[in-house]
């Protein structure tokens, strides 16, 4: 796995900024802030009753308090809402209780400071602001330069409301949690009330994937299936008749209860099957292993407009021994006024589907994949369809090249798909000429316009830029035309930089950036890093390159930037392409610690060479080669609260310049509780701060696991290009005894 990293101009994160706050939060006694009592209503009950709790918080939470409390509610394993009914008083969902005998009624407090969590909301709704505000400018800024800019603020600003969301959920400190015990007696169940009768197989493997058939009577409408208190996706089982059928999940050793949440009669009904299912350790027998379970990921949440299409992205799913993955989407949930027509993929069985709907809602979709002989859990992911756009304009983007005259003529199709009419305006329209259609007016309601317009283009470069097409009534909307015009003559042979999609543009042409600023390469502190470029040849002839590029130093700087250019010279294939790496050494740098240089390159004979602008960054010195987690202290069966290694901020107070990571490993993991979650990241992981690129660093959220008692310790190592000591984080929690705090 390679991740590329880079830290945001230096500020103060929002966890740092209210560090002394959550230490006082901290520090809170639990007896004062805990659980008081337990009670059940009614208080006798019967098997078929529906069963309340009611929860009053201890005296502290009577009146006005600085503290918000946070109640989470499970009975006999599967979770109940709980609602708030004044002073320290909670009160939890009826729900029928089928079970004669001992239940268990469990109840976690959470505590935060209520003026740091509204301040931290307050800036959350602030920072929201800014970053629409920055977007509106950044649809309206036609200079290339300054749009950059103002991309570049958005993304810092997105950051910053990442820092702000984080600590808004580390502000919560887990403080009590009491179990209520309560008797249920024998008593008749209401007709035709829902059960669970028998499961078979009775015993598996505890590593999942077993095939489990449950035997019902009366089973509707199930709402939530758990086994072991691991959740089941409605994806996942099958309700034929009085069978429900589904694969058993990765559990621990031991009895496990099968749980199921269904309705009945309008109240809420909690089904359980005791020790329905013994997860035990299956031994191969000296047989050949067989292969691990594929791991799928069904993406970001993502959102379009109604009647707009959506690509999936499964491409992070894998199979640790990389065999080849077979993909299933389905979209397991939609609005309720949904049509059969929405939500019906293309091709379900690709790694990247695309679906669109017409009705605006949430769609919830899972992917599951397969290596051909094990299936994955489900993953799921949500599709955020919002209304119509008031126009659709067709193409959104158009691509082409100028003719022998220097001009390309073109159309697009603007269509109002509101119920009246709507005005528009063209901006930047002096960069096309329209021969049909306004620069402002008026499209009645549900009807098409054409725009038929050209370019003038007799450079040697392609034009690149955007045609804002403005709704003014009767709302405000933007929509952008993208335009590529190519010249007349394109030259045989490109020089490209490429960067990741997930962290930048992809493939770059290196002149065009240089004609509005430098070339971005991987910056260096004490090791070598390399920035590959391409060298593409879009002709039906080898292209000969004899000689390397000349390099000149620039703003001070000397002995950083090299090629590595082989002696023989390079022969770039027809129509095919070649890598040719430039090295950033450790060398003098100049003003600022960066270095620039300007290449000068003869790619092809008879031509006049190219010229490039490159840029890159002395990488500063790291605070520490190791950081230091520490998860706390926690009794026997607490809920761990995460930790975040935030890379490379954790490290470093700025990173002017950007780099990679690379070789995530955890080590130093002997007990086993320790994982890290690296789906979980904020948004893209875009590097650097150059006018094209912008900055973010990353969070990995990590956790123990329902680690045993002791003290546990981890270790989660990294390699950054350009650094020659891997950092690691030295992580420990210890686990004490329950009921000693």
């Amino acid at each position: 796995m390679s991740l590329l990293l880079s830290s945001s101009i230096s500020s103060a994160t929002v966890a740092h900024r209210y560090s002394q706050k959550i230490q006082k939060l901290l520090s809170l006694s639990e007896e004062k802030y805990s659980i008081a009592k337990i009670s059940t209503l009614p208080a006798a009950p019967q098997v078929g009753d529906p069963v309340s709790f009611a929860i009053e918080l201890s005296t502290e939470f009577q009146g006005p308090s600085d503290i918000d409390p946070i109640l989470v509610t499970v009975l006999n394993g599967a979770p109940i809402k709980v609602f708030h009914r004044g002073g320290g008083l909670w009160v939890t969902e009826s729900t029928i209780v089928s079970v004669e005998g001992i239940n268990n009624f469990e109840v976690n407090l959470f505590i935060q400071d209520k003026r740091v969590s509204e301040d931290v909301r307050k800036q959350l709704v602030e920072v929201s602001a800014e970053i629409d505000n920055l977007n509106r400018q950044i649809n309206q800024e036609l200079d290339p330069a300054k749009k950059a800019y103002l991309i570049s603020q958005r993304d810092l600003k997105a950051l910053y409301k990442t820092d702000l969301e984080t600590s808004l959920e580390s502000l919560k400190r887990a403080v009590s949690s009491k179990t209520h015990a309560f008797k249920v007696v024998q008593g008749s169940l209401p007709p035709n009330y829902p059960s669970l009768v028998s499961c078979l197989p009775a015993y598996g493997d505890m590593s999942g994937g077993v095939a489990l058939t449950v035997q019902t009577s009366n089973l509707q409408n199930i709402s939530k299936l758990m086994i072991g208190g691991v959740e089941i996706p409605s994806s996942a089982y099958t309700v034929t008749g009085n069978t429900l059928t589904f694969n058993s999940p990765i559990l621990t050793e031991g009895l496990k209860d099968i749980t199921v949440e269904t309705s009945y009669n309008g109240n809420t009904a909690n089904i359980l099957l005791k020790n329905a299912f013994f997860a035990i350790e299956v031994q191969s027998g000296g047989e050949p292993s067989l292969p691990a379970y594929p791991v799928a990921f069904a993406g970001s949440p993502k959102s379009t407009q109604a009647d707009i299409p959506v690509t999936l992205d499964g491409s992070g799913s894998y199979s640790p021994d990389e065999t080849a993955l077979t993909y299933l989407w389905s979209v397991i949930s939609k609005p309720d006024d949904a049509q059969p027509t929405d939500g019906v993929f293309n091709d379900n069985t690709v790694v990247n589907p695309s679906f669109s709907a017409s009705v605006p809602g949430n769609y919830v979709v899972a992917l599951t994949v397969s290596n051909g002989i094990k299936q994955s859990t489900p993953s799921l992911t949500v599709v955020t369809v919002g209304s119509k756009f008031p126009i659709t304009i067709t193409p959104a983007q158009i691509t082409g090249s100028v003719g022998p005259d220097g001009i390309y003529v073109g159309m697009f199709k603007a269509c109002n798909n509101l119920t009246q009419e709507i005005r528009y305006q063209i901006y930047d329209a002096n960069r096309i000429v329209l021969s049909s259609g306004s620069k402002n007016g008026g499209i009645p309601k549900k009807t098409c316009q054409n725009f038929h317009f050209s370019v003038v283009n007799f450079g040697n470069t392609t034009l690149s830029f955007d045609v804002p097409f403005i709704v003014q009534h009767p709302t405000a909307y933007t929509k952008l035309i993208h335009m590529e015009i190519a010249p007349v003559t394109v030259p045989g042979l490109s020089i490209l930089v490429s960067y990741d999609s997930m962290q930048w543009m992809g493939e770059r042409d290196m002149e065009v950036l240089s004609s509005y600023s430098h070339v971005p390469l991987f910056g260096t502190f004490d090791e070598a890093s390399i920035t590959p470029i391409i060298l593409k040849n879009s002709t039906a002839n080898d292209i000969s390159i004899s000689n390397p590029p000349v390099i000149s130093h620039l703003n001070g700087s000397s002995n950083v930037f090299s090629i590595d250019f082989p002696s023989q010279g390079l022969v770039v294939p027809a129509n095919g392409q070649l890598l040719v790496d430039v090295v950033v050494s450790p060398g003098t740098f100049g003003a600022g610690e960066s270095a620039e240089a300007l290449l000068t390159w003869e790619v092809q004979s008879g031509t006049a060479p190219r010229t490039l602008m490159l840029q890159t960054h002395k990488l500063p010195a790291p605070v520490s080669q190791t950081f230091t987690v520490d998860f706390g202290e926690y009794e026997l069966g607490d809920y761990v609260l995460r930790e975040y290694l935030r890379i490379p901020s954790d490290f470093f107070t700025d990173l002017p310049n950007f780099t990679m990571a690379s070789n995530l490993n955890v080590t130093n993991n002997a007990s086993g509780f320790f994982s890290i979650d690296t789906f979980e990241w904020p948004g893209s992981l875009i590097v650097g701060n150059n006018d094209y690129i912008q900055s973010r660093g990353m969070d990995i959220p990590g956790r123990f696991t329902d680690p045993t008692l002791g003290t546990h310790n981890a270790s989660v190592q990294f390699k950054l290009k350009g650094y020659l000591t891997p950092f690691t984080y030295n992580c420990s929690i210890t686990i004490i005894p329950a009921g000693t705090k």
